[in-house]
């Protein structure tokens, strides 16, 4: 109850730390990269920090989405797709439409499944997609991932959105 109300480090790092925030699971090289993009100006932040890793080239990143609404998904994968081959990562794309018989999606769970099937070495996402009232009903997704998964955790976000320069 205290964490709720005051909050912890931890969870002040993954949400407001002005650098991205690498949880590292592994001291071992990266092979296997998985990226997840929903769409946001914090997913496209982290993109543009993984492709700046000098070990990028050669890597294989899987492009990630659960398509939860119409917001460009597939134009902003792509995008992601030809910046990240374009520093000389070996990139595929998997997007990930909701259940039609549920009301709401949940990208935890396909993001976890989808680590574990590609044996990732590393998760990379954005702080932040959803803001305000609805994360605070569904959790924040970059906290879960950083909390539940077996992989290194990489998180970033656009501080640009936060001072308004965006």
């Amino acid at each position: 109850m205290k964490a709720l109300h005051i909050g912890s480090t931890s969870e002040w790092l993954m949400q407001c730390c002005d650098t991205p925030l690498l949880i590292a699971c592994q001291p071992a090289r990266t092979h296997r990269v998985l990226m997840c993009i929903d769409g946001s100006t914090h997913a496209e932040a982290a993109v543009d920090f993984l492709t700046r890793f000098p070990w990028i080239i050669g890597t294989h990143v899987t492009v990630l989405s659960v398509v939860e609404t119409d917001n460009q998904i597939r134009e902003r994968a792509q995008a992601a797709t030809e910046r990240l081959e374009a520093s000389g990562a070996r990139v595929d794309v998997q997007i990930i439409m909701p259940d039609p018989l549920s009301i709401t999606t949940n990208p935890r769970i396909p993001i976890l499944e989808m680590s574990e099937r590609i044996q990732a070495q590393l998760i990379v996402m954005g702080t932040r997609g959803l803001t305000g009232l609805p994360r605070l009903k569904v959790g924040s997704v970059a906290s879960a991932i950083a909390h539940h998964s077996d992989s290194s955790v990489l998180l970033a976000r656009d501080v640009r959105e936060d001072d308004g320069t965006n």
